[in-house]
């Protein structure tokens, strides 16, 4: 006859963790826990390397835009482009999106990561886009300004004028003193003469002597002789390359061989 020992003996030998033996089992599920543990350690947030290079680049790309001083708007438009490209590229790649169910999950998760990247890519362009406006200059920026000056050998007389208590546009064209006086030409009472327009005009244009003040009421079509200055070609150029916008404004009671610049309201950088 079999005795209760005896039967547990038998249970022991097909299956040992009905005997009290429960060591064996436990190592196996431990292990199975450490090893899934460390493989999850290893995948970390689930981003590809190559998303965190993407990501660096795009810091990059926005140091620049952000620092470089005489950036145009055709490198502010790419550069940002750039970014955006840097940026969705590895948004679109994450773990969220990557696993999402395909179809309208997938979609929406990738339509809420562009949106967003839309999002800070526009307000950041709003910092960094180059506003039209007259700046300090930089050393390039004054090389080539003068460098077209140097052109004319004998360049008739410059007067600087601004609008009275018009502080920022005047000081705006403080600057061209020194840059017209270091070339050999030659700034009236060296200095920005503060004169009130009755005609007024935004922005910087240029003003010649003409044979006969326009009246209001005259035809569009209808104007009067104006003795185009070489020199107002070479200024106007100049003032072209800096992407300042500029008008021509002429009057009998303007001085003649006198190149007028009247630097009007919005005619610096705000």
């Amino acid at each position: 006859m079999y005795t209760q020992r005896d039967a547990r003996r038998i249970d022991a030998v097909g299956n040992p963790s009905a005997a009290g033996d429960e060591r064996p089992l436990l190592n196996r599920v431990s292990g199975r826990v450490t090893e899934m543990g460390k493989t999850h350690g290893k995948k970390g947030l689930g981003i590809r390397r190559a998303d965190w290079v993407l990501w660096c680049l795009a810091g990059a790309v926005a140091l620049i835009l952000w620092f470089l001083p005489d950036r145009t708007t055709a490198i502010t438009a790419g550069g940002l482009l750039a970014l955006g490209l840097l940026l969705i590229f590895p948004a679109f790649h994450l773990p969220i999106i990557r696993n999402a169910r395909p179809g309208l999950s997938r979609m929406l998760s990738q339509g809420m990561a562009f949106a967003s990247i839309s999002a800070a890519l526009i307000i950041f362009g709003a910092y960094v886009w180059p506003f039209p406006g007259l700046a300090e200059l930089t050393s390039k920026q004054r090389r080539s300004f003068q460098s077209r000056l140097k052109t004319q050998s004998k360049p008739i007389l410059v007067h600087l004028m601004c609008a009275p208590n018009d502080e920022r546009d005047c000081i705006a064209a403080t600057q061209f003193i020194s840059l017209f006086e270091q070339v050999g030409w030659h700034v009236k009472g060296k200095m920005v003469d503060r004169i009130y327009n009755g005609t007024p005009h935004q922005g910087l244009y240029f003003v010649l002597h003409s044979t006969a003040d326009r009246d209001p009421s005259w035809p569009d079509d209808v104007g009067v002789w104006t003795k185009m200055q070489p020199d107002y070609y070479i200024v106007k150029s100049a003032f072209d390359e800096l992407q300042i916008k500029n008008d021509l404004v002429v009057g009998a009671s303007f001085p003649e061989d006198e190149l007028g610049i009247y630097f009007g309201v919005g005619t610096a950088k705000p």
